[in-house]
């Protein structure tokens, strides 16, 4: 068996290399990384001409773009399992990706399982030319002379490290910008490197944008197909370029006025302004469509309901975060399905109302329940910005599903018996000064607290600072349950108490959920009394089941259901 990993260059088409089009010619099998929301991938746009769909199969795989290791490995060991399940039928493939192949690649996360767990494969990479040597030739810029000390890396290296970089070299390409474009401009200011920086993003691609002011980028999310380029020894950035080549020119934004010589001004983005009087609602251009909203459960189909199953079925298309479309894959084969990463929700709720205006049956799915940090709540308000109204011809349903902390809660017994209070971790979308006001405030009530995104890759300090909190209201050997993928495939399960709780894995897959100040452990159980020893005057659990055997031994002589307080077959 033998695999090839091509890097297919930035994404025009005539900058694929010559060796890379002759073994995509002559390969049976191309596999390639599946873009998000359900769009072709750019690495395949770019090879369309060179393969024959007719004679060759093209396989997408899943890389999601998000950070959390145990989820990732799962997801690239599946590549590789279906990687070698077409190898050994055809021989040999190809797996092709943006840029150079040995670069920030998504073959490399799947090249260490292939190569640890079948040595017999053969793995020839063959280079693409990398996304920042087509930024500089579009610009006409070198990033590289004389003695300059060159630096590539991701711009999620952190504020600190990079501007340590900056300092030090010359010339600085930062990656991966498109999550922390504010960061980095921050920075930038601070050093005083702003007029030095050139933007670009989907370089070599039809839709390329280039940005010589960066500080119009601010407040923006760019694509994940980002660079900033830090020269201090070239053109600083807003000065003239020569118009670019013939093959990187493909619809380049531009203003509309020009230089006096003829030569175009440098390319922005502009930031997006409201101008007129606000549009009135949009009404459905199809009667007919439908919005499911629907909560599959934990994930495991024996927790899926009736009903979420059923409108899982009626829709045509289905749209989701990566990982829950995964786990309904075998609900939805045949259907169109459309996914986004992490952090992606309002993009995900846009485009399944748009596809119900359009007059399709969209199932917008989530796990746990629907209602509960899940996508009712984003689709709602997108469709009250649409001027949804009912009766309109679009029909909203929402489908309940069994949550998190339910799920969780059965497999540690029963901790959440009595009150309790459900806070998310993740400040993505509230303060993090919101959320600590609720931690006090439910640590003060003595509720019980499911947590639910307890940490992420990069937000690791809130789950410590909640501890921090809770310890000044509970005791440290208060328990504490610590379950990641309740009742699904990957289960782990920890009972621990509040003091040692940071000493065991928790991620975006984990809930945790933290006893009140009477929850105890029994027989490996986490139980929270709901507080019928006090009314019936039992000490202890264990008094509390001694008198319910006495009771019914008598009842049983005396003819009395000892949980009614009646005589059996009488009516009050």
């Amino acid at each position: 068996m033998k695999l090839y990993a091509i890097g297919v260059g930035p994404g025009a088409p005539d900058l694929l290399t010559l060796r890379a089009s002759k073994i995509l010619e002559r390969v049976p099998v191309i596999f390639s990384p599946l873009s998000a929301m359900g769009t072709t991938s750019r690495a395949l746009d770019v090879v369309r001409g060179v393969i024959d769909p007719s004679r060759q199969q093209v396989v997408e795989l899943t890389f999601p773009m998000q950070k959390e290791q145990d989820e990732l490995e799962s997801e690239w060991e599946e590549a590789a399992g279906e990687i070698v399940e077409h190898l050994r039928r055809h021989g040999e493939g190809a797996f092709i990706t943006i840029g150079d192949v040995s670069l920030y690649s998504t073959f490399i996360y799947v090249q260490r399982i292939l190569e640890a767990e079948h040595p017999d494969l053969l793995i020839e990479m063959v280079p693409g030319i990398p996304s920042f040597s087509a930024m500089t030739a579009l610009m006409g810029m070198p990033y590289g002379q004389g003695d300059d000390r060159i630096a590539i890396l991701p711009a999620t290296f952190g504020p600190e490290r990079i501007a340590e970089v900056l300092r030090d070299f010359e010339t600085v390409i930062l990656m991966k910008v498109n999550r922390v474009i504010d960061e980095v401009l921050d920075t930038l200011e601070r050093l005083g490197l702003t007029e030095h920086a050139t933007f670009v993003t989907k370089c070599g691609m039809p839709d390329q944008e280039v940005v010589h002011d960066v500080r119009a980028l601010r407040g923006q999310r760019p694509s994940y197909f980002s660079i900033l380029l830090v020269t201090k020894t070239a053109r600083p950035s807003g000065t003239a370029v020569a118009p670019p080549p013939p093959h990187l020119a493909s619809r380049i934004h531009l203003d509309a006025a020009t230089k006096a010589d003829g030569m175009s001004q440098p390319a922005r983005v502009q930031p997006a302004r409201a101008e007129g009087p606000p549009a009135e609602p949009e009404v459905p251009s199809k009667p007919g469509g439908k919005l499911f909203l629907v909560g599959f459960g934990p994930g495991n189909h024996d927790h899926l309901t009736f009903r979420a199953k059923a409108a899982i079925g009626e829709a045509d298309v289905i749209i989701g975060y990566r990982t829950y479309v995964r786990l309904v894959r075998d609900l939805i084969q045949g259907k169109e399905v459309h996914y986004t990463g992490m952090t992606e929700e309002l993009e995900r709720a846009r485009k399944a109302v748009s596809f119900a205006y359009a007059g399709r049956k969209v199932a917008l799915i989530s796990s746990g329940d629907v209602g509960i940090y899940g996508m009712a709540g984003p689709a709602l308000e997108i469709l009250k910005e649409k001027g949804w109204r009912r009766g309109c011809g679009v029909e909203v349903e929402v489908v309940p599903g069994v949550t998190a902390l339910s799920a969780c809660a059965s497999i540690l017994g029963a901790p959440v018996v009595h009150d309790f209070a459900a806070i998310s971790l993740s400040n993505l979308l509230t303060p993090w000064e919101v959320i600590v006001r609720r931690i006090e405030a439910a640590a003060r009530a003595d509720y019980v607290i499911a947590l639910y995104n307890p940490k992420s890759g990069r937000r690791t300090q809130q789950i410590a600072e909640t501890q921090k909190i809770l310890l000044r209201y509970r005791r440290p050997d208060t328990p504490v349950g610590v379950v990641k993928s309740g009742l699904r495939q990957g289960q782990r399960v920890v009972q621990t108490t509040l003091a040692d709780m940071l000493n065991h894995e928790i991620g975006m897959l984990t809930t945790i959920l933290i006893g009140n100040s009477t929850t105890f452990t029994y027989e490996g159980l986490m139980i929270t009394p709901r507080g019928y020893q006090h009314k019936y005057e039992l000490p202890t659990l264990e008094g509390a089941v001694a008198d319910a055997s006495e009771a019914m031994m008598a009842g049983a002589t005396l003819g009395i259901d000892p949980f009614l307080g009646r005589k059996k077959g009488t009516v009050e």
